[in-house]
């Protein structure tokens, strides 16, 4: 038999099961003073008492506590993740904290809690940024289980949401539209010295990505070393993933290099250029692009034009193809042209 009850602290009190194991009397603390989590830690015992699986000596210690998890797996995951990553994964983490405090990981085994944190989450965020936050707690949870903290994944009952399909990707004459606002500032003539060149620097970033697929954290790093303007080659060794990939430059990358001169792009502050190309979004009335859009555009161009999947993965420099397939969505033409093939039977 084991029950709940409090044990007081100096401030305040946490929770702690009472229960017996082998014929002993046991004391374990819960470690927190919300009495729904601390029922989950009693069922779990009970749970693996009766099914012969508790093991007194190695309870106490896989007892980890979530922000105590989180510190230990970002440690690792440093040593294979990009810092933009890391960053972003350490937010998802937080986030998650906030909902459910610094509880046991154990405690997270219940489906009733975490539809309710679903629930709180799609309320504040789109289904597609749900869909990241449940994809890395998805993949920390199971470095979990490799560690032997949990026995299952309590995100493999969170199912992922359904997210409405944008085009991801810009035609030619939205991207030229955008152009022509950058040009039409950089020729005011009454415009500011600085603020002039920025937007040269701009206008030629925007035409580099768009012909190469870099992150802009990637285009931002690069410098002289990393280019060979003999063979036309970019060396991108600040990537996500921390592998080097090698991108052939065509004429028009190419010849952005040489315009924007040695520094290259180092100059330029990446939250700085997200936010001027954003403006000239809204400048040109058009929805749903960004910055990161110039990478989507550069993947389904390339597809248009008959480069196979796998080699477009490898620009872009994605691990797993799935990814790539996310990226290079096939718009309507596309769709139609391949339709069209079928006449030929």
């Amino acid at each position: 038999m084991a029950c709940l009850r409090k044990s007081k602290l100096r401030e305040g009190f946490v929770w702690v099961v009472d229960f017996t194991y082998e014929g002993r009397r046991c004391v374990k603390s819960t470690k927190t003073s919300d009495k729904v989590v601390a029922t989950q830690i009693l069922k779990d015992i009970e749970g693996r008492i009766a099914r012969g699986s508790f093991d007194l000596n190695v309870y106490e210690k896989k007892h980890v506590l979530l922000e105590a998890f989180f510190k230990e797996y970002f440690d690792y995951a440093k040593s294979f993740k990009g810092g933009e990553t890391i960053t972003n994964e350490m937010y998802c983490s937080k986030q998650f904290v906030a909902y459910f405090g610094n509880v046991s990981l154990r405690a997270l085994n219940n489906a009733r809690l975490l539809d309710k944190w679903k629930s709180s989450m799609l309320a504040r965020v789109s289904p597609t940024t749900f869909n990241i936050h449940r994809r890395f707690l998805h993949a920390a949870f199971n470095v979990a289980i490799k560690w032997g903290y949990v026995d299952e994944n309590p995100m493999a009952t969170v199912k992922k949401e359904v997210a409405h399909e944008k085009r991801l990707f810009m035609t030619k004459d939205e991207l030229g539209r955008i152009l022509e606002l950058i040009n039409a500032d950089i020729d005011l003539p009454t415009g500011d010295v600085q603020i002039q060149r920025y937007l040269r620097c701009f206008r030629i970033l925007v035409i580099f990505l768009v012909n190469t697929g870099l992150r802009r954290q990637e285009a931002i790093r690069l410098t002289m070393a990393d280019i060979d303007f003999e063979k036309r080659l970019l060396h991108i060794t600040h990537t996500k993933s921390k592998r080097v990939r090698i991108i052939p430059l065509n004429a028009t990358a190419y010849q952005a290099l040489v315009e924007i001169g040695p520094e290259l792009f180092s100059g330029m502050q990446a939250y700085l250029v997200s936010r001027t190309f954003g403006n000239y979004v809204k400048k040109a009335k058009m929805t749903c692009f960004h910055l990161h859009s110039l990478r989507h555009t550069f993947a389904t161009n390339l597809i248009a034009r008959g480069v196979d999947i796998y080699t477009v993965s490898r620009l872009l420099g994605h691990s797993d193809i799935r990814t790539t397939m996310i990226y290079a969505k096939s718009n309507t033409d596309l769709l139609k042209t391949a339709v069209t093939l079928l006449e030929s039977m």
